[in-house]
């Protein structure tokens, strides 16, 4: 049988670096969520004819949301 010690500083270490991790999952989700906002009101504005023009559809920008 083995027996392993693990110190309060490993534990620590190991909760902050999921913390650490968590808000950096979190805050790439939120600009991408932003950026594709930004990108679906842009796209709203255009009519038909313009997002035709660029290989669009008012189906292709629904699909942003």
């Amino acid at each position: 049988m083995t027996t392993t010690t693990v110190s309060s500083a490993e534990l620590v270490s190991v909760a902050a670096g999921r913390v650490a991790r968590f808000i950096d999952v979190t805050a790439i989700a939120v600009a991408q969520r932003l950026r594709r906002r930004a990108t679906y009101r842009a796209l709203s504005q255009l009519d038909d004819r313009e997002l035709d023009d660029i290989g669009l559809s008012r189906a292709d920008v629904y699909a942003l949301l």
